[in-house]
């Protein structure tokens, strides 16, 4: 049985596989710091503090550090907050973030805010009225579940693929360069030794040419005829010497009997 893909919940209550978010941490944190290079952006939502390394992704606002412990205790039933550090982000958590920042969420939430010198009890009870009432509490579910949806459709949702380096393409070209010139050697190394061997084989003494074809149809009735006609008829033929006619009457005896028996014919003449 195949193991279950472990899941990551977000603070907004939507899953997705672990090995994705991780994937995605550089690219989330990376539009993360970009939002908080935004003038509104700069200061903490509720109390106006230079400090906003911690954000609240269901409210989509950046607050402080001090804000952050006040949120945690208004119940996540209100709220939830995440620093950009050491937390994993979702997809849908920076859409929410994106949506809203501080700019407009002085639109939805109100311009109340508190003192950093106030006591906590106050802090706490500002912030459960400011972001608890019900009106703000359906403006918040219809933040999220745009915020869901735009996340399902956004390319974030893949895993990313990045692209080969520049590193690992050269790499791949020199060695492909390597390959071909080491096969490129060995060719031509080859194609030399084999002219060498060829030009050796041309030059050796001992090459005899292949033996010209002979109709052997033809060549026993040449070594028949020159056997059957005796020396002295085939000498006086060549020089003209002597009658023709008695060259061929020769030749045609020889043409039906054998030499022997000319042979014998001759030595009972004598």
């Amino acid at each position: 049985m195949a193991a279950a893909t472990e899941t990551w919940r977000s603070k907004l209550g939507n899953k997705y596989p672990k090995r994705d978010v991780e994937q995605w941490d550089a690219q989330m944190k990376a539009e993360l710091a970009a939002l908080r290079k935004l003038g509104s952006n700069k200061s903490c939502f509720d109390c106006g503090s230079s400090d906003t390394t911690w954000a609240s992704p269901k409210l989509g606002v950046f607050i402080c550090t001090t804000c952050s412990d006040i949120h945690r205790a208004a119940g996540a039933h209100i709220t939830c907050v995440k620093n950009f550090s050491t937390y994993l982000w979702g997809p849908d958590e920076v859409e929410v973030m994106q949506a809203v920042g501080n700019s407009k969420g002085r639109d939805i939430y109100g311009n109340a805010t508190v003192l950093p010198s106030d006591p906590k009890h106050h802090k706490v009870a500002a912030c459960t009225k400011k972001y608890g009432c019900p009106s703000v509490g359906n403006a918040i579910q219809a933040l999220v579940a745009a915020a869901a949806a735009d996340a399902c459709a956004s390319p974030k949702t893949e895993p990313l693929v990045q692209p080969p380096s520049l590193a690992s393409i050269k790499r791949g070209e020199t060695w492909a360069a390597g390959s071909q010139g080491h096969v490129n050697s060995k060719t031509k190394s080859a194609a030399a030794s084999g002219a060498d061997w060829f030009d050796d084989f041309l030059a050796q003494d001992s090459f005899v040419p292949a033996p010209a074809c002979v109709n052997k149809s033809a060549a026993p009735v040449q070594s028949e005829t020159a056997e059957a006609m005796d020396l002295d008829d085939f000498l006086n033929m060549c020089s003209g010497s002597g009658p023709p006619h008695a060259a061929t009457k020769k030749k045609q005896a020889c043409l039906g009997h054998g030499l022997d028996d000319l042979i014998f014919e001759d030595f009972g003449k004598c």
